[in-house]
């Protein structure tokens, strides 16, 4: 969901003043990174706030329903329904495109939803941009909505940016944002005091930090709509849920950061890429190594110690350097297809069994119950079912093939299984529509898998017959 974000940004630049509308970022509490602008003097986001943390690591309360929403008292979050929604499907998208929407509890609690050293702004803050941005503003009437709202609308005069797919503006036949500055307002919709999800594509509000001095039941917040060219600020109840912007505080502390530094042995990617990126303290940084064609995933060196999965996290509490180490794949694969189970690799048989067989053993407990080593679980079976009466069998069958080039090939377990199947278009093959693993369940089931659905499961006797896929892998 990042994509147009960065293109429009790209496509903005050119339009700036020198020096004005400088870009920059900001990572909150969770790690959330988000784009940044110099707005007249202040420095602003230009998306919408994402956290679901205070700065201290207290929860917000999460949206439940109508009804717990609107007798909140505390700080709370809610993200706009995804169903129906053009163009978004998951909720992790609604968050990307929109961010989350906040009662005014959570805006004004001293633990703070900010960046460390960012704030809500004040009414009083909207106002200045409102003026500085229209000096001939009269309230409402003004173009500061027109100025900041994102290109992405129905009906857009833009090119690239005439759209129905979210996040966008409903269609105006005059009031096309313009995005000068590159704020990107978009109308992420709002939870009414009733606890009921509104105005998606229609509306932006946005929370001030300016509580009604009238009305202590209200607090103020800035809108925009799709079929107005300005802004106005206006007064709404405290449980209202309404999109948070941040600025950086005037003469608050500045954030302790630290770099984190990537690097690489051998060929692969990382994520973050291999580089120096700097962080808030206490940010947590998810790592991921991929290995390149013909290389595996070794290890990270992690401040010098070995960490062997491919995918951790570390916690910014100082400079930290991070090594990803990839080695050549061993020859002695001889081109077979490969699946990664447990940082392990595992080799596949390019081709099913021409028949399909049974398990074995019907009503024999032999104790092969491994969920992932598929090598000990082939030689259990075989230990106990021996010939299995004259029978042929999954496991009999793959511990006596020889093959390409090798004869220490076994039933995987089921959770080798399950990685074969996740890469059964890559490996290609596959005849039938289940196959057995070597995991028992009892004297009478085993697990099996669907390479169909994808589904694993148990209820299956022993005597049924299914595909078999045998494996092996490289064993010291």
């Amino acid at each position: 969901m990042q994509t147009f974000r960065r293109t429009f940004l790209l496509f903005i630049s050119v339009i700036f003043t020198a020096g004005l509308y400088s870009q920059g970022t900001v990572t909150d509490t969770e790690g959330n990174e988000y784009s940044t602008i110099m707005l007249y003097g202040r420095e602003w986001m230009v998306e919408n706030l994402r956290v679901t943390t205070y700065n201290n690591g207290d929860s917000l309360v999460a949206y439940s329903d109508e009804s717990s929403w609107r007798n909140l008292s505390e700080g709370g979050y809610g993200v706009y329904p995804h169903a129906d929604i053009e163009g978004i499907n998951t909720e992790e998208e609604m968050t990307e495109a929109y961010g989350k929407l906040y009662n005014w509890y959570a805006v004004n609690d001293p633990r703070g939803i900010c960046p460390v050293g960012w704030e809500v702004p004040s009414e009083e803050l909207w106002l200045e941009v409102r003026d500085e941005a229209d000096p001939q503003a009269m309230r409402n009437r003004n173009v500061l909505g027109l100025k900041l709202k994102s290109q992405r609308q129905e009906n857009s005069p833009f090119d690239g940016y005439d759209t129905s797919e979210h996040p966008r503006w409903d269609e105006h036949d005059k009031n096309h944002g313009t995005d000068e500055y590159g704020f990107e307002a978009l109308p992420a919709g709002s939870i009414n005091n009733e606890g009921r999800f509104v105005n998606i594509g229609e509306y932006a509000y946005f929370w001030t930090a300016t509580q009604n001095t009238e009305y202590d039941t209200q607090a103020f917040a800035m809108v925009m709509l799709s079929i107005h060219a300005g802004t106005s600020a206006a007064s709404y109840y405290k449980t209202s849920g309404f999109s948070v912007r941040c600025v950086r505080s005037e003469n608050g502390p500045e954030p302790q950061t630290y770099d984190l530094t990537i690097s690489l042995e051998g060929e692969g990617t990382t994520d973050p890429v291999a580089g120096t990126h700097t962080y808030n303290e206490g940010t947590e940084v998810d790592l991921t190594a991929t290995p390149g064609d013909g290389w595996e995933f070794e290890r990270w060196v992690i401040e010098g110690d070995d960490v062997m999965e491919s995918s951790t996290q570390v916690t910014m509490d100082g400079d930290i350097s991070a090594v990803a180490h990839f080695a050549e794949e061993e020859e002695n694969g001889n081109g077979l297809p490969s699946v990664e189970v447990n940082g392990t690799t595992v080799y596949v048989h390019p081709e099913d069994h021409d028949q399909a067989l049974e398990w074995g053993g019907d009503g024999t407990t032999t104790n092969a119950g491994s969920d992932i080593d598929g090598f000990s679980n082939t030689q259990t079976i075989i230990d106990v079912l021996e010939d299995n009466e004259g029978v042929p069998y999954a496991a009999q069958y793959c511990d006596n093939l020889v093959s390409e080039g090798f004869d220490d090939w076994y039933l995987p377990a089921k959770d080798e299984l399950n990685a074969v199947y996740e890469n059964k278009d890559e490996i290609g093959g596959f005849t039938y529509n289940f196959y057995w693993s070597s995991t028992e369940y009892d004297h009478r089931y085993a697990w099996y898998q669907s390479f169909d659905a994808g589904f694993q499961d148990w209820e299956e006797r022993k005597f049924s017959n299914h595909g078999v896929r045998c494996v092996r892998k490289d064993n010291d």
